[in-house]
């Protein structure tokens, strides 16, 4: 009888650090060079090209992430050139994902009513939930919805970011959110956004688990909060808008409002309109100052 023994070694992979531009030319280059649990570090630069994060759990990020100096957010850009959605995940990347410390700018998704494509300018997560944060995502547009950022099917985390100047044809001119769950907004500002519907952020569809949009600063965007058929907190924010209108636009929602400040030169405070075919709206407010009312 013959005894045979085969012995296993433990194999240690270490997480690489893949340097942009010195490592790769370009960042997505960075990103195809990458494996899960790595790292691209981005120098200062204007980068011209669209992004896909491909799958892969991976952080791509500025000299940011290892210095905490803001200045690298401004500094190192990743431009589209109205090339498209400057940065795409859409394959199933998870938390472990993360974009952080650029500025994302002039994307142009290409999608519109008119022809198919996907939307989302700056940004555009359909069955991914990365980790957005310390991003400045700014003059960037739509044909459909999602002019900042698309989020759909995601519970993404976005955080420390300032979303402004962007613009959508059809909804959420800074941030669409659209059949997701459990998705937060926190620690960010969102100004100067235009849309038809949500200017600021749009959620729809996304009843099953509340949206939280916290500590967030929403001015100067055409309708600032618009809510259809979703759940969603609004906790420690101020909401301005002087555009006509509402602030707070709902239609079949429920939104709680705390210790917040919602306040318009429009029409309502907040307007929750009554379509026929479903139910009204359940509106809590607590603790927050509501300027020309519900």
């Amino acid at each position: 009888i013959v005894s045979l023994y085969v012995f296993v070694l433990p194999i240690s992979v270490s997480a690489r650090t893949i340097s942009v531009p010195g490592d790769s030319k370009t960042i997505q280059a960075g990103i195809n060079a990458a494996s899960h649990g790595d790292t691209v570090l981005v120098q200062p630069g204007r980068y011209i090209e669209t992004i896909n994060f491909r799958g892969k759990n991976i952080v791509v990020g500025s000299l940011f992430i290892t210095t905490k100096d803001s200045t690298y957010i401004v500094n190192t850009i990743i431009d589209g050139n109205r090339n498209g959605t400057v940065v795409t995940f859409e394959n199933g990347e998870t938390e472990k994902a993360e974009l952080c410390g650029f500025t994302v700018t002039d994307g142009e998704s290409k999608g519109s009513v008119f022809k198919l494509g996907n939307p989302g300018g700056g940004i555009c997560c359909i069955g991914a939930s990365p980790v957005l944060d310390h991003l400045i995502v700014d003059w960037n547009r739509s044909g459909l919805e999602g002019g900042g950022m698309y989020l759909e099917k995601s519970n993404s985390i976005v955080e420390n970011c300032v979303i402004s100047n962007n613009t959508a044809s059809t909804q959420g001119g800074g941030v669409c959110i659209k059949n997701s769950y459990n998705t937060v907004i926190s620690k960010s500002i969102i100004n100067s956004n235009h849309a038809v519907g949500g200017g600021g952020i749009c959620c729809i569809y996304s009843l099953s688990n509340h949206t939280r949009v916290e500590k967030v600063l929403l001015y100067d965007n055409y309708q600032a909060i618009s809510v259809g058929i979703s759940s969603v907190d609004i906790i420690n924010c101020t909401v301005f808008d002087k555009n006509n209108g509402e602030a707070i636009h709902s239609e079949s929602s429920i939104i709680n409002i705390l210790n917040s400040i919602v306040w318009t030169e429009g029409t309502w405070g907040i307007y929750s309109y009554v379509d026929p075919q479903y139910i009204g709206s359940i509106i809590t407010v607590a603790n927050s100052c509501i300027i020309k009312g519900i």
